[in-house]
């Protein structure tokens, strides 16, 4: 059972086309899901997908995974098999290794032509504009019949990607964080444990994995001493396992930064940005380049953070606050 992304999925539902039988559907939509890592992205297209009542209006639902590296053979050759119900490898077979990309999209088109689809690529990393225009484009010669939802950390390749406005998958609360903790706990939790829980659950970021990851080590001990050493050990180590991916795609500077931001402010806390910004510099985690300042290049790692989802903008006073 998901805890806490059902009324996330029906937002998602009721904005596809196939919901709606008596709106004509004119252009392809495409609909991008970003939030934090680890937020749950995957999880809520797998719910979108698997709601075979409400997308009735479907001829195809297929799932293709892109991560880092976007391979349109791939993906066309992905789409083929799942619309055909064959395996890759007898696809591999009865297509030559050198098809070109424009044989591809002729059989894609024959198959399609009149099909509503539904297709999910999930895990898109992929920055490049010019990638993401021929994406965008292969996706729009497939038909103005097909609805595509796109998974991404990155809101920039949200924003370039998109013909819908995207989806935003904000962090759980910290309530449905000890809910995943204490249902993933094979026994019951006192008055004093729930106390120490409930302060671990507020280090979660509202990310799920996190919470889980948190009740994997929980789950080995019933000492309340042994809890709270886990939650004044700090969220470190668990954020870095879980965003390992956007993590090693981040510059080395940009690294120590992350690492110390993880460490001193909590999740949900309000940062003035120049305070954040004055810290990296005189911790020197930050230094100039030939062609940019410190305050320049700390600029562009909030940005980087705020695309990510790791930052985000208050909404509430003059100082430029994040959070």
């Amino acid at each position: 059972m998901v805890l806490g992304r059902a009324s996330d999925k029906d937002r998602i539902i009721a904005t596809l086309p196939c919901t709606e039988p008596n709106i004509m559907q004119e252009h392809i939509r495409i609909l991008p899901i970003f939030g934090f890592p680890g937020s749950g992205k995957t999880t809520l297209a797998q719910m979108v997908v698997n709601d075979t009542h409400s997308l009735q209006g479907y001829d195809f639902r297929v799932w293709v995974h892109v991560s880092t590296q976007l391979d349109f053979h791939t993906i066309g050759k992905s789409i083929i098999c799942q619309v055909l119900g064959r395996g890759q490898e007898e696809i591999n077979q009865s297509s030559s290794n050198v098809e070109g990309m424009e044989i591809i999209m002729k059989r894609l088109h024959k198959l399609l032509n009149g099909q509503k689809v539904l297709l999910v690529l999930d895990d898109l990393w992929e920055e490049d504009p010019i990638q993401l225009q021929l994406l965008k484009s292969m996706l729009t010669f497939l038909g103005d019949k097909m609805d595509v939802i796109v998974t991404t950390c990155n809101q920039a390749i949200a924003r370039k990607i998109c013909t819908v406005e995207p989806y935003r998958l904000n962090p759980l609360s910290d309530e449905t964080c000890w809910e995943i903790i204490k249902k993933s706990i094979r026994f019951e939790v006192g008055e004093e444990l729930e106390k120490i829980g409930r302060k671990i659950a507020s280090k979660c970021w509202g990310v799920p994995s996190i919470a889980r990851e948190y009740a994997g080590t929980l789950d080995s001990s019933r000492d309340a001493m042994k809890w709270d050493e886990t939650m004044r050990r700090g969220i470190v180590s668990y954020v870095l396992s879980t965003f390992t991916l956007s993590y090693m795609r981040m510059p080395p500077d940009l690294r120590l930064c992350f690492a110390y931001y993880c460490q001193i402010f909590p999740s949900g806390d309000s940062i003035v940005k120049d305070d954040l910004v004055h810290h990296w510099i005189a911790l020197h985690l930050i230094e100039p380049s030939e062609i940019l300042s410190a305050e320049q290049i700390a600029e562009e790692h909030i940005t980087w953070l705020q695309n990510m989802s790791f930052l985000q903008t208050a909404e509430l006073d003059h100082a430029c606050n994040t959070s």
